[in-house]
């Protein structure tokens, strides 16, 4: 059995990983949620039940590595477990403390939380954490959990049981999108102020994201960026400033005007994301170093989830110390810096 996302590989536990796990579950500070670390004997004992629970269920915790270097980082999965007197399938993640806070536990979870639901017949699935372990609860409520109960443990003291219901996690996968289409605006295409590369090429694949995104009924949301005069582009009341009349807004769509590379600041786009319900955030536009970048990364702080079309972005030779870099190594470099992290790549 083996779960694959963007980032991690979940498989089965093998008794050649004691030595990666001894490390994780041994450590004072990745277990002080856990009444004492692990020895030797425990952490064995700890693989040897996931291999039991997998031959019995048909599911366990599995072992979580990393897709690009194949090294092990923790572990992910579901297992019975009693909760306040009841015995149910619980997700829990354990992952090494040196790759905390960058969203693969609950990367992991997710996946686990999928395919739970997709190979299972269990109608609610649950996590449950010592009431002190925040990074456990927070990890539940990423994956669309919702605390429940708490309760008197004995080897807690008390615990929180969070849970979702595949009826939450049906409508979670309707998330509602939305197409935002940064800064295509006439400067930036050939006999503009700002000639970018490739601007027409990206623009073509614009438009079909258009015409997909209004046959689906998916909101269209263009940005549109205005300069201060001592600038040379993108000039108040200039044509280059206007929005490409090839791919224009039709009435509805929304236009978020914005003085700054970051479409969040200072604009209404994240409340008018809020008010529509959406969750989901499919970016295009320009420039890929600089307003698509600086939105992408703002996006994940404002708890947005980003899908990144590469080929309709467009950039430009950028220089440094003397140096040109060619447009086609900026977008390459900072496409791959946003991959996974702050959005997927597609």
């Amino acid at each position: 059995m083996q779960i694959e996302t963007a980032r991690l590989i979940l498989r089965e536990y093998t008794l050649d990983d004691f030595d990666a796990l001894y490390e994780i579950v041994s450590d004072a500070e990745t277990m002080r949620h856990y009444p004492k670390p692990f020895d030797e004997a425990r952490t064995k004992n700890w693989i040897e039940w996931n291999l039991k629970n997998y031959a019995e269920y048909g599911f366990g915790l599995w072992a979580v590595v990393l897709k690009e270097t194949q090294e092990f980082i923790g572990d992910c999965g579901i297992t019975m477990q009693n909760i306040d007197g009841e015995m149910l399938p619980e997700i829990g993640y354990h992952i090494h403390k040196k790759y905390w806070r960058r969203g693969f536990g609950s990367e992991a979870a997710k996946a686990v939380r999928d395919w739970a639901f997709e190979n299972t017949k269990y109608d609610c699935l649950y996590s449950y954490m010592k009431y002190t372990n925040v990074g456990s609860y927070s990890t539940a409520a990423a994956i669309g959990m919702k605390k429940i109960k708490e309760y008197p443990d004995e080897k807690n003291g008390v615990s929180y049981a969070y849970a979702i219901t595949r009826g939450e996690w049906e409508e979670l996968k309707k998330m509602k999108e939305a197409l935002i289409i940064i800064d295509v605006q006439n400067d930036y295409f050939p006999g503009g102020a700002c000639e970018l590369y490739n601007a027409y090429e990206a623009e073509k694949k614009i438009q079909s994201l258009i015409k997909e995104s209004r046959a689906q009924k998916r909101p269209v949301v263009y940005v549109q960026h205005i300069n201060p005069p001592e600038e040379n582009f993108f000039l108040e009341g200039t044509h280059g400033c206007e929005i490409s009349e090839r791919i224009k807004p039709l009435p509805g769509d929304k236009i978020i005007v914005k003085f700054y590379p970051n479409s969040f600041h200072k604009t209404e786009l994240d409340s008018y994301l809020k008010e529509n319900g959406i969750k989901k955030l499919i970016v295009c536009g320009m420039m890929t170093h600089m307003c698509v970048d600086t939105t992408v990364r703002a996006a994940m702080d404002y708890g947005y989830e980003v899908e990144l079309v590469a080929d309709a972005c467009a950039t430009m030779d950028l220089e440094i110390s003397g140096e040109i870099i060619p447009a086609q190594i900026v977008q390459k470099t900072f496409l791959a810096s946003l991959k996974d992290v702050f959005a997927k790549i597609v």
